[in-house]
């Protein structure tokens, strides 16, 4: 028995104009849909998490920012809101890092569940998180922190208010600036972290080390990973596109055009497949909208 499979414009109730609107799809077809809206579903989650991981950093950064506006201001902590500060910190820098973990797991996961051809690839994306590991520094610190906030303790030990120079038109201007900082010994006593950074951190850094340069480091390798797969992947979203195009042709013009595509009998609710214009055009969106820049070129 040929089974064929019914596309209906979802979008809303009028009636279609006149135009090229396939009504049915046979089962290659439909396979070969299926097989690009998973893709388009990955790459969107890879987009995801990214942002995720992004607007944590922000997060935190920009609380370091207020408290630096308000000493700036001279505004001071009482100690028992210098208390609250730190805690805050140390919050915002657990979600940090719980969510560059999840970015670095669950993507190498999604996309190596997500079939073929993407999962031939899983290599590949492996080993441009392994680069950055053996590239940066930061990114192994940051690494322990990680390791050492989940076993053992909360990262950041204080925030140290200090004048830094700044320097504009060959004049320095000396400007108040605050640091979250982690305690170098306390990482370097944990046997969670891993013993050739713990080495490391011993005989490079100095006893309370600076966080946010390192953040900052750190979040710009994850940068280098998504443009790295990014282009990794971009034959296979290609492709993804044109097969929508190629099969459901004018049910996807217009801004929020949608279609249904199920079997046209006996067919299962999980049969079904969604799609439409927007789910196309949010992935183009976000990857305009986080784009990694080196802040020497920036």
């Amino acid at each position: 028995m040929t089974v064929t499979f019914v596309v209906v414009s979802i979008s809303d109730d009028a009636p279609l104009p006149t135009g090229n609107y396939p009504k049915t799809l046979s089962q290659a077809q439909y396979d070969e849909l299926r097989q690009a809206i998973g893709v388009v579903d990955a790459l969107w989650y890879l987009e995801e998490s990214y942002d995720v991981l992004l607007q944590n950093a922000i997060e935190l950064e920009t609380a370091v920012a207020r408290l630096e506006a308000s000493q700036r201001a001279n505004v001071s902590s009482f100690p028992d809101e210098v208390d609250l500060e730190v805690r805050l910190l140390n919050r915002l820098l657990i979600n940090f890092l719980a969510s560059a973990r999840a970015f670095v797991d669950s993507i190498q996961a999604r996309l190596s569940n997500a079939g073929e051809p993407l999962a031939a690839k899983r290599t590949d994306l492996t080993a441009y998180f392994s680069e950055q590991f053996d590239a940066e520094f930061s990114y192994r610190l940051m690494e322990a922190l990680r390791n050492h906030s989940q076993h053992r303790a909360a990262p950041i030990a204080q925030t140290l208010t200090m004048i830094r120079a700044w320097q504009s038109h060959g004049e320095s201007k000396p400007v108040l600036s605050v640091s979250p900082q982690i305690e170098r010994d306390a990482l370097v006593d944990d046997n969670k972290v891993n013993s050739k950074t713990r080495k490391e951190l011993a005989q490079v850094c100095v006893p309370m080390i600076d966080l946010i340069p390192h953040l900052a480091t750190y979040v710009r390798c994850f940068g280098k990973v998504v443009e790295k797969a990014r282009l990794l992947y971009q034959p296979e979203y290609d492709a993804a596109l044109a097969t929508h195009t190629a099969l459901l042709k004018d049910h996807l013009i217009g801004e929020w055009a949608s279609v249904l595509v199920a079997s046209d009998e006996n067919g299962k609710w999980t049969d079904t497949l969604v799609t439409g214009a927007y789910e196309l055009r949010r992935l183009e969106r976000i990857r305009l909208r986080n784009v990694a820049r080196d802040p020497v070129s920036a």
